[in-house]
């Protein structure tokens, strides 16, 4: 069976899966310990990571997931979140109750430190991938191709 040496195993992670990984952070709202997690997205895909880890695989992603994290601005996946009712609901504060702006900075600081620790994670490779513009082109067709089915519309 060829040379002997097995092929390395592999995973790839999109902009959600970073996210939903590294978004679980305590915190202390109105005087009460909570966990911030987007629901449970983040235990599913934290387990599913350490499944992963533990069986051997390397985590991928592009550049430009990475690049997407910090272009769309942490603080903006940070504001989307506070303002679900569901999250509000889940640490227990009225739907009319803002979240304070400290505690989304602190959120968002606290995401930002969690990826830059999981880029330099062994098992997580960050590929440096630019796709030319025929490639962009190709994609975006497709896509715009869909428009036309029940399902797109």
């Amino acid at each position: 069976m060829g040379s002997g040496a097995e092929a390395q195993k592999r995973v790839i992670y999109d902009t959600n899966l970073i996210i939903y990984y590294c978004f679980m952070h305590k915190e202390k709202i109105k005087g009460k310990a909570v966990i911030i997690r987007v629901m449970g997205f983040t235990n599913r895909i934290q387990t599913l990571t350490e499944q992963f880890v533990t069986d051997g695989f390397e985590i991928e992603t592009i550049s430009g997931v990475i690049d997407e994290i910090f272009d769309k601005g942490i603080a903006k996946i940070v504001d989307e979140f506070c303002d679900d009712p569901q999250t509000k609901s889940l640490i227990g504060l009225p739907e009319r109750v803002k979240i304070s702006s400290r505690i989304r900075l602190r959120l968002a600081r606290k995401t930002e430190e969690k990826i830059k620790r999981l880029q330099n994670k062994a098992w997580f490779k960050v590929i440096d991938y630019h796709p030319d513009e025929r490639e962009i082109r190709e994609v975006k067709d497709f896509y715009l191709s869909l428009n036309v089915t029940l399902k797109m519309e």
